[in-house]
């Protein structure tokens, strides 16, 4: 069994080595918050690279079709 002064210093090292890794990431983060994000708003990304994105969901001709379908199967 450890003695009590092995053990304080055990707790002891283990809370200093927690307030580095909490305080390093704290400093960190304060540094990236002044220098903003990396690549930009998202609509600064698009000019730049010149496309734009169109996702799969977002079709309204589909949406409305599907929607007209299962008005009508409610219908009948």
């Amino acid at each position: 069994m450890e003695t009590r002064s092995e053990m304080i210093k055990t707790y002891l090292l283990c809370a200093a080595l927690t307030m580095a890794v909490f305080g390093l990431g704290y400093f960190c983060g304060q540094q990236a918050e002044q220098h903003g994000p990396a690549f930009g708003t998202p609509a600064e990304v698009m000019k730049t690279t010149g496309t734009t994105t169109r996702r799969a969901s977002a079709r309204p001709d589909r949406i409305q079709q599907q929607r007209n379908q299962h008005k009508s199967a409610l219908l009948v």
